[in-house]
């Protein structure tokens, strides 16, 4: 194996290191309290919250699997 090669790795292994050091010590992961999960039950209540927040910065975001 090169010097290149063996560096190469080298800087492979330290990055994969690196991001699972980062991935032990990072917070739980989870859904934000604040969220509404949308549904035909729900629709209302963001609707509603939605409006009452007229005044301020509004943003929905619809994310699909598909």
């Amino acid at each position: 194996m090169g010097k290149r090669k063996l560096k190469s790795v080298f800087a492979v292994a330290m990055l994969l290191a690196v991001v699972a050091i980062a991935w032990y010590f990072l917070p739980e992961r989870g859904t934000p309290a604040n969220l509404i999960q949308l549904d035909s039950q729900s629709l209302l209540m963001l609707k509603d919250k939605f409006n009452q927040a007229g005044n301020g910065a509004r943003l929905i975001v619809l994310l699909s699997p598909t």
